[in-house]
Order: C-alpha cells, then structure tokens, then sequence
C-alpha cells in the first residue's frame, strides 16, 4: 500500500439568505439591511439565490426598492415553491441591474392580493461565483 490518507473536510453556511424551505421574513416599509447572495448565474441554471416572503395588508401594487452594487434580479411567486407558481414578468419582474426597483402589480397588473403571501427571489446575475451584498431592502404598499 501507499500508507494511510487523511482528509480534512470544512462545512459552512453559503452566502445566500433563506433558503425555499425557509425565507426570510421581510416587514412591509421596513428596510432590510445586510442582504446578501452569493453564487453565479449560467445560461437558465441559477446558482445562487437569496429567498424571502411578505403579507400583504391590502389590495394593492407593491414596490420593491433596494441599493445594491451587483447585477440582481428578482422574480415574484404565490407560493414557497419559487417554481411553478411565478407571477406574470409582465407586471412582477424586476429588469437586472444595480439599485433594483420594480412594482409589483399582481398577475392582471391590477394589484397584489389582499392579506395574501408572496415569495421573493432575489438572483445573482454575475458569470462568475461571487457574492453581493445590499441594503435597504424594502416591499411597501404604495397605497
């Protein structure tokens, strides 16, 4: 034989926030600050997102607003699947760049559901492995 090998292995939490099976809580008007995402985007394959949810208190559009320095984007969802239940682009995507900004309108673009659940997405959009942080990070009610 070539004697005895030992391996090292280290374990430690990712980069991202939340995760499908428990996102972040976000309080409506409130900034959340401290966000981070960490990964890389590749042709449809995201490897790297950060996962978070919200309550609406009425029917109404809902604006997203947030400082960050990287490409992100964001994709909007009624249920914690974050897959099969995405809410029209149309009206609930935001368009990748720095300091995203969107309004969400609802599916028909008239307005989220009153007292509803809502699941945000926010992906990383850099070709190569890294992670972004933001600030700031804030859903309101713009009623």
């Amino acid at each position: 034989g070539y004697g005895t090998v030992t391996y090292s292995l280290t374990v430690s939490q990712g980069g991202s926030e939340g995760s499908k099976n428990t996102p972040i809580a976000l309080t409506l008007g409130d900034a959340h600050t401290g966000g981070k995402v960490e990964g890389y985007f590749y042709l449809w394959e995201h490897r790297g997102n950060s996962y978070y949810k919200f309550t609406t208190t009425s029917a109404d559009n809902y604006t997203l607003s947030m400082n960050n320095s990287d490409d992100l984007d964001c994709f909007l969802f009624t249920d914690s699947l974050f897959s099969s239940s995405y809410v029209s682009d149309t009206h609930n995507g935001c368009t990748v760049g720095i300091n995203l900004s969107t309004t969400f309108k609802g599916s028909s673009g008239t307005g989220l559901t009153e007292n509803t659940t809502y699941y945000l997405m926010i992906e990383q959009k850099d070709s190569t492995a890294k992670t972004t942080t933001y600030d700031n990070m804030t859903v309101a009610a713009e009623g």
